[in-house]
């Protein structure tokens, strides 16, 4: 994407969220502490969600695209597993437009996807 987004990933705490902190630690990102530019939580069914907001999303940079991938890898290896906790991963964004993008994994099990419309004033 061309432009700002919020961007919400979902990933099994543990293990598996610690390759993930990996990638984020690669591109200088602090996956440690919440910052102005990333919030990270942690919930009590396991997951740990990380926020970016008002981010320039382009799917190009190297950084996004490392994150995509890891995050379609997981999804696409671990669905097939018999263990339903590897298959918690997941990413949505929402673009300064309204549109979806980088949707990956049953978001909707974690996020509010509210849109609205209003006239313009």
């Amino acid at each position: 994407m061309g432009y700002r987004s919020k961007v919400i990933i979902g990933v099994t705490y543990g293990e598996l969220s610690d390759k993930f902190d990996e990638v984020l630690i690669k591109h200088d990102f602090h996956p440690i502490k919440s910052t102005d530019y990333l919030k990270i939580h942690i919930e009590n069914d396991g997951m740990k969600f990380y926020t970016f907001d008002y981010t320039k999303w382009y799917s190009s940079d190297e950084w996004c695209k490392d994150i995509m991938d890891f995050l379609e890898h997981t999804f696409n290896t671990t669905t097939t597993s018999t263990s339903t906790d590897l298959s918690k991963v997941f990413c949505v964004g929402l673009g300064e437009e309204g549109e979806l993008h980088s949707e990956v994994g049953d978001y909707w099990e974690f996020v509010d996807v509210i849109r609205n419309i209003n006239l313009i004033d």
